[in-house]
């Protein structure tokens, strides 16, 4: 599969609160890292959109446009495809409390349209070769330590990277596919599906309750409390700073670190609009979890909020860009940032009246003490890069 690299603002986000998809408006998820934030990536194509892998379903003719939406007031992502023959949308989801599953409906509009899927995982970043296996359920990719399985109602033949299978969808015609991690390899039910689909429906409208916010552009102000809710990881109550790697933030500049990671600057901005939004639990849950990171630190020469971070990985960057922070390794953040840091932390915990946050209180100012501070950030800036 060969294809343009599409533009970062072109693409919408679905998640379970352990991971997200990010999917373009043509109907590619290009990015994909199964089970948590920070894993390897399986579909990573927003950064080589030739080994990065890629999972398309779009039309199979030319001459059709697509536009994205989402269905009102949840995480749920409708890529509508039109052209002169028809209409079909495209809906994806990820239900939210099974981790691992990833939802993508085919459904009929008007007329009939050609469709095609064509699945190209490649594990690990695309450094793990994987084998694949068809078979009357679908598909199974397995690779060293991993495999994940794609339950598919149409044949799949087997392709030179993955599987494909061109298939018609008619008005009220639906066809649905789910990828998940090949545990339990069975097909999935009309009526399964369906409560797949109004669970997580469920339970976005449910959260989103919560939200006292009731003044001018609720929707956009609805749409980004959605999008700060789908950086929480669930089992901890940490937020990352963004859900993706090595994209830049200006093409071809240097600064395309590795965000998949807390940041207690970003976090605790992000903590600050939820709670002025009246989403109180996910304050509780990262304060928890920060008081957990500063208990941790006792009696340890270095404490749990670090300047410098970095990861290992390999690839190729966004539209060409250099290999970046999951790559090479984070530099030092603003020594501005952490105090700012320290700032934030301590306005957020007493104004969330969250347990713990005493600790957090005594803890975090000798911890982002500001000459402390300074000096690491001077002894790291002279040794020429990241710990």
């Amino acid at each position: 599969m060969t294809r343009a690299d599409l533009p970062i603002a072109e693409h919408g986000v679905i998640g379970e609160l352990r991971t997200v998809a990010l999917v373009g408006t043509e109907g590619t998820i290009d990015w994909y890292c199964p089970g948590r934030f920070d894993a390897p990536s399986v579909f990573g194509s927003i950064l080589d959109t030739e080994q990065g892998g890629s999972y398309r379903i779009a039309p199979a003719t030319e001459g059709w446009t697509s536009k994205q939406l989402y269905f009102p007031d949840t995480n749920v992502l409708i890529t509508r495809f039109l052209a002169p023959e028809g209409v079909t949308e495209v809906i994806d989801f990820m239900p939210v409390g099974q981790a691992g599953r990833l939802v993508r409906r085919v459904l009929g509009i008007r007329g009939e349209l050609q469709m095609r899927i064509e699945v190209e995982p490649r594990f690990d970043y695309a450094r793990a070769s994987h084998e694949t296996t068809v078979d009357s359920n679908g598909a199974v990719f397995a690779a060293p330590g991993q495999k994940l399985a794609l339950a598919a109602p149409v044949p799949l033949e087997p392709s030179e990277r993955g599987v494909a299978a061109t298939f018609a969808v008619a008005a009220d015609e639906s066809v649905t596919f789910v990828l998940d991690d090949g545990e339990a390899r069975c097909g999935y039910g009309e009526d399964e599906l369906r409560r797949l689909f109004l669970d997580t429906v469920s339970y976005w409208l449910d959260w989103l309750k919560a939200c006292r916010y009731s003044g001018r552009w609720r929707e956009a102000v609805n749409r980004s409390a959605l999008t700060l809710k789908l950086l929480t990881y669930s089992p901890t109550g940490a937020i990352v700073a963004a859900p993706t790697t090595s994209l830049p933030e200006q093409i071809g500049g240097p600064r395309n670190w590795d965000y998949r990671f807390t940041w207690i600057r970003d976090a605790s901005f992000s903590l600050y609009a939820l709670l002025r939004l009246g989403f109180t639990s996910e304050a509780e849950a990262f304060m928890g979890w920060l008081t957990d990171r500063v208990r941790e630190s006792e009696g340890r020469d270095t404490g749990p909020l670090q300047i410098v971070v970095c990861r290992a990985g390999t690839g190729q960057g966004h539209t060409e860009g250099r290999p970046s922070g999951a790559l090479i390794g984070l530099v030092v953040e603003s020594v501005l940032d952490i105090v700012e840091a320290k700032v934030e932390v301590k306005q957020v915990a007493p104004c969330a009246g969250i347990v713990g946050s005493a600790v957090i209180q005594e803890r975090v100012t000798d911890l982002l003490d500001i000459e402390s501070a300074y000096r690491d950030a001077i002894q790291v800036i002279g040794s020429g890069g990241a710990a």
